[in-house]
């Protein structure tokens, strides 16, 4: 975390985003490795990037429990359920402290996504700019650096296996697990 501010102060790193054939650079690679000198920087272009540690951060933790069951049906047969969970706290998260914060409006077809950029910014073919979403336009992405992070995994595996002949053994399984966080969730 103390990297995280020390390199990312607003004065060591920036962003650059620019369309280059909107501002007339045509990108020549090849002389670009030849002789750095010919590599535009761009400066005036750039971005500075802040990124910056909450004041409440903490150091993630994981909490961690498994069960399982095995029974012997004979010297042949057997079946076995387990049971697995992982729970993460504290997990590092980013909010952009430099984006607006309520959208512009939302998308019904997608759920009520919201959108960051005015509709008046968005091109005809849908490409926006994400610089339109910003509040103060001296600065690009302000990062906060917390930890707000969740997540929640619990898994069940059911297996069986069964030896034949000498030392033949067929075995089986199936694994149910649900994995949800509070930015993303999904189900396998």
């Amino acid at each position: 975390m103390v990297i995280n501010n020390l390199v990312f102060d607003g004065n060591h790193l920036a962003t650059v985003d620019v369309n280059p054939s909107q501002i007339g650079l045509t990108p020549d690679f090849n002389s670009y490795r030849n002789d750095y000198n010919t590599i535009p920087t761009l400066s005036q272009y750039q971005l500075p990037t802040i990124n910056y540690t909450g004041e409440d951060a903490k150091i993630p933790i994981v909490y961690k429990a498994n069960i399982s069951y095995t029974h012997f049906f004979n010297e042949r047969f057997r079946a076995g359920l387990a049971g697995y969970m992982a729970l993460g706290r504290n997990n590092y998260f980013y909010y952009d402290r430099n984006m607006v914060q309520n959208p512009y409006f939302t998308l019904d077809n997608e759920g009520g996504r919201g959108v960051f950029v005015p509709v008046g910014t968005i091109a005809a073919n849908g490409v926006m700019d994400w610089k339109n979403s910003r509040i103060n336009n001296n600065f690009g992405r302000v990062l906060e650096l917390v930890s707000d992070g969740k997540v929640n995994q619990f898994s069940f595996v059911v297996d069986t296996s069964y030896r034949y002949w000498k030392d033949g053994e067929i075995t089986a399984s199936y694994t149910w697990s649900d994995i949800k966080d509070n930015t993303y969730s999904t189900e396998t």
